[in-house]
């Protein structure tokens, strides 16, 4: 992806190709530090769905506070109007004693008078005898006086009622208490659940700075290697080293022809950089953009020594070769005719990710962009860009520009290609 090694390096050239390769495992170990499922973007989505549910167990815990203060509220106001009836029961009990008092005196003078020595009326002197059985008698009527007993029994009508009312509210009470304690277990549990999603909240943000940091190490290891490699002399400046390299066939001219999206199947595709062609990460199937002749499948000096070149027979780029290459696994040959719906190979979810545009026609294994000295190791080139217009035109995302204008210009008559959007800047 970050880092485009490039076959065709003169012999003379061996210490400093030493020295990439000694950069790459570098990177390659930086890289390789993290489960290969750890993932800056994946860190991300975590921390965001954490933060949605942190806020909806927040708004849930407010919801159940609010709610326990109600009831809480209303147990008080229960309280106080328990503490009210118990006002009114110890008044009535206080009124039905005097009441009763009066009743003893009237059963007094009634004795006095020469009243029957049997009469129920005397019950009264005794404390354990009710008003209810008293009035149960039908002998105590005719002892007192008939105002007097419907006091008393207006006083009995309300001290049930009161003890009625009073035992509804208790029993309203111990509802409320209940429904608290409930509220209270349950405000108890979202505190929890939001303390324990704020512990992973803090974890998983850790990973994510140490992620970002580890790559930030690799995309500096990778760049100082892009920058030794974009350093050495072109192949073309070396034509001994040409001899015995395989050489595309002539250009000619464009002709009819369907390109598709080669990345259409790849998941979780995320567009990169733009630099001598365009990089990407994700996994997935690699399609050819439209029918040629695979050229190579393996070029030393590129991550995993991959590089898929293959010349396009069609089309408006035909006789161009486009390349993908690094973290792929070949499932063609040389030789082979590919068209639009062949599978090139398939991406995995490597350190490097691919990078993918136009190869050299009189060089297999080197870059357009290199060739014509676009690519300082770090910047978008012109070539580069060009593709990222083509993927753009056929659906895919573009790559993302290091510097605008790109560095470089394309040679005349070069296919141009109008994207759906414009690749975004850096």
């Amino acid at each position: 992806m970050h880092v485009s090694k490039r076959s065709g390096l003169p012999r003379t050239r061996a210490a400093g190709t030493a020295l990439i390769t000694v950069l790459f495992l570098a990177c390659s170990s930086i890289v390789w530090s993290q489960p290969a499922t750890a993932s800056i973007t994946s860190d991300r989505v975590q921390i965001a769905a954490l933060e949605q549910q942190i806020a909806a167990q927040g708004a849930h815990a407010k919801a159940l506070l609010s709610r326990y203060n109600v009831v809480q509220s209303h147990v008080h106001t229960l309280n106080l109007q328990i503490a009210r009836d118990q006002d009114l029961l110890a008044a009535d009990l206080r009124s039905e004693a005097v009441a009763r008092m009066a009743v003893r005196r009237v059963a007094v003078d009634a004795y006095l008078i020469g009243a029957d020595v049997g009469s129920p009326a005397l019950a009264l002197f005794s404390d354990t005898t009710s008003v209810t059985s008293i009035l149960a008698q039908g002998n105590y009527l005719g002892a007192v006086n008939q105002n007097l007993n419907d006091a008393l029994a207006t006083l009995q009508s309300a001290r049930q009622q009161t003890e009625k009312d009073a035992r509804s509210l208790r029993s309203e009470q111990a509802e409320a208490t209940r429904m608290l304690d409930q509220l209270s277990t349950a405000h108890r549990a979202a505190e929890a659940a939001i303390a324990s999603d704020n512990a992973t909240l803090q974890r998983v943000n850790v990973d994510l700075r140490f992620l970002v940091v580890a790559a930030a190490q690799r995309q500096a290891a990778q760049l100082a290697a892009e920058r030794l490699l974009a350093a050495l002399p072109s192949p073309l400046a070396d034509p001994a080293h040409l001899v015995g390299v395989p050489r595309a066939r002539p250009v000619p001219p464009p002709s009819p022809g369907m390109y598709a999206n080669p990345l259409r199947d790849i998941r979780g595709l995320t567009a990169e950089r733009i630099d001598q062609g365009v990089d990407y990460s994700g996994f997935g199937p690699l399609y050819a953009i439209g029918d040629g002749v695979v050229l190579t499948t393996t070029v030393p000096g590129w991550p995993g020594g991959t590089m898929i070149a293959y010349q396009l027979t069609d089309g408006p780029a035909n006789g161009l070769v486009v390349y993908a290459a690094e973290d792929i696994v070949p499932l063609v040959q040389i030789g082979d005719t590919v068209t639009a719906g062949t599978v090139l190979g398939v991406m995995f979810p490597g350190p490097d990710g691919i990078e993918t545009g136009w190869g050299d026609t009189s060089t297999i294994g080197n870059t357009l962009a290199r060739t014509y000295r676009q690519f300082d190791g770090a910047n978008t080139t012109a070539f580069g860009d060009n593709f990222s217009q083509l993927l753009q035109s056929l659906g895919a995302p573009g790559g993302v520009r290091q510097n605008t204008p790109p560095t470089g210009s394309l040679p005349r008559r070069w296919p141009r290609w109008h994207p759906s959007r414009a690749a975004p800047g850096p």
